[in-house]
Parts: C-alpha cells; structure tokens; sequence
C-alpha cells in the first residue's frame, strides 16, 4: 500500500481510486484530479490494454474520463506517459502524450472532455515519453530521441531538437525522458534528461543548445526549486534510476548537493516522479508506493 514517509503524524488518505492498470502520470488542477492509466477495454482481449486519462472530482467524486468515442473509449489506443492540464479563456484543456507517438488536446464541455478536431501533434516516430507548457508552446521528448517544438495555437512545427549526429554533442543519444523548464535571472530554459544520464539545457525562446552535464545513470524525472531558492540560487532536481537526487545550481549547473536512497528510508530506490511544494520541499513517488517529502535545509551542507 502506498505510503507518506514524513516526520509527525500519519496522514490520513481523503481520495482513494481503485484502478485496473499501472498509474503512469498524475496532475492536479480546478479541482480534480487527473491519472493516465494503462487499462484493458470491457469486453475486449484484456491482453491488450489501452491508455486511459480519468478526471475525477473530488466532492462529489465524479470520474470522466477522455475518450475519443462510444466506438474507442480509450484516450490513446497505447499508454499516456504525460499528460498536461491547462486553461485559457476560462476554458479547462488537457493534452496527453501517447505511446504510439501522437500527442492530443482535449476540451471540458459539460459531457465531459471531448478531442479537438485537428488538434492531433503527429510527427514523432517513437513514443511520446514527456511533455512540458511553456507559454504558447508545447515541448514534446521521444523515444526517437528528438524534441519538437510545437506551437498551440495552430499545431504548427515550431522546432526540432534532433539526436546526436556522430561528432557532435550537442543532443540526446538516447530516450527523452524528462523536460523541465526553469529561470536564470530573466531568461528562461528547458531542461531535457535521457537514459543515458544526460541532462541538456537549450534557451527556451531559440532552442538553442547551452549546455550539459552526465550522470552515468537514467535521468527518470525533474523539478525545480524557483521562487524558493537556497542560498540565493535556484536549483534544478534531477532524480536517477538509482535513486539518487542531484541538486544542481540553475545558473552555473554545479552540484549543489547529492540525495541518496539510503537519506529516504524508501526500501526501492527507482523515483518516477518530482512534485515542487514550494518553501524549499519536494515529493518523490518511488516504485515500492512509498511518497517522500523531502525538506532541504538552507543553508544546504556541503556535499
């Protein structure tokens, strides 16, 4: 059973949603709460399970999930590894990134979320494994170790991040798996992290490349530490398949401090997702079900 290691009280669970698959992402906004699921369709070959976003509201608790139709109740026809919850004009949107590469918009209308039509962002050739907003743009990692750059308001092809051509690094050799976006001063960046360890930094008004750093081990997810910074520099969080958590300066990209499994008390060590919370805290959901909440200390010790 999942459960919050913290210092004090046991909390008590105030949402519980049973569900027939793996839980592969969550977001929180306008007061539900929404999980893609890797599930199999009723009355279908339960050997081939399917993506499904559920939007559920809390109080009353009222479950709706995104379906492309009757005919295909399912969100992607493979599982959603991200999925993004925005607004604009007071109009609640999602976006998911499905398996089969193709990534999809969804508006609430009072039946529930409904597809754009001709919101569909097709050109990835493999897996869409993360997805971050960034203003009028959508950045989108793949397993065919590219990032595109799309903008919203059309769907248009903005840029492309492409892998690494032999010579050069200045790119992703290996699966995308995390995009996080943070500030230095008043320029603003996106952070991309990959299987091979690799953690790039492209400015995030050009796409071009400025930086990267290696780990020696898959990066699975990130944060930030932004409007709370430690010692007066903001900090990017960058968990490992290991367990380990990099603490690195967002302005010179310099370990700032190292977070180990053994620091945690979580008896598995693989962390798949990073949640800010704001006052120099974060939670990491780790494989085993346990969620940690980690309060870093200011200043923080030397590593």
């Amino acid at each position: 059973m999942p459960s919050l290691i913290q210092a004090g009280q046991v909390p008590t669970p105030v949402f519980h949603h049973p569900t027939q698959g793996c839980v592969n992402d969550i977001e929180i906004s306008e007061g539900k709460i929404m999980f893609s699921v890797l599930e199999a369709l009723p009355g279908d070959a339960p050997d081939l399970p399917v993506g499904v976003v559920h939007a559920c509201t809390f109080n009353p608790v009222v479950d709706l999930p995104l379906r492309v139709s009757q005919d295909q109740p399912y969100t992607h026809p493979q599982e959603v590894r991200s999925l993004i919850a925005t607004k604009h004009d007071n109009v609640e949107y999602v976006i998911t990134a499905g398996f089969e590469g193709s990534i999809r918009t969804w508006r609430l209308e009072p039946s529930g979320f409904v597809e754009l039509p001709g919101s569909r962002f097709e050109g990835h050739t493999r897996a869409v494994t993360c997805l971050l907003l960034h203003e009028s743009r959508l950045w989108s990692g793949s397993m065919d170790r590219s990032i595109r750059v799309w903008n919203l308001l059309d769907g248009s092809l903005a840029g492309k991040l492409q892998c690494v051509p032999p010579g050069n690094n200045d790119g992703h050799s290996a699966t995308i798996t995390a995009l996080q976006i943070f500030k230095n001063g008043a320029d603003s960046y996106i952070a991309s992290g990959d299987e091979s360890g690799e953690v790039h930094v492209w400015e995030a008004a050009n796409g071009n490349h400025c930086d990267s750093r290696e780990h020696g081990c898959p990066v699975t997810t990130m944060t930030t530490f932004q409007d709370d910074a430690q010692q007066g520099q903001a900090c990017l969080v960058i968990a490992l398949f290991d367990g380990r958590i990099f603490l690195r300066s967002c302005s010179t990209l310099d370990i700032v401090f190292v977070l180990t499994p053994q620091m945690s008390g979580a008896v598995s060590s693989i962390i798949w997702s990073l949640k800010s919370l704001g006052h120099s805290c974060f939670a990491s959901g780790h494989d085993d079900g346990n969620i940690v909440i980690w309060q870093i200390p200011d200043p923080i010790p030397n590593c």
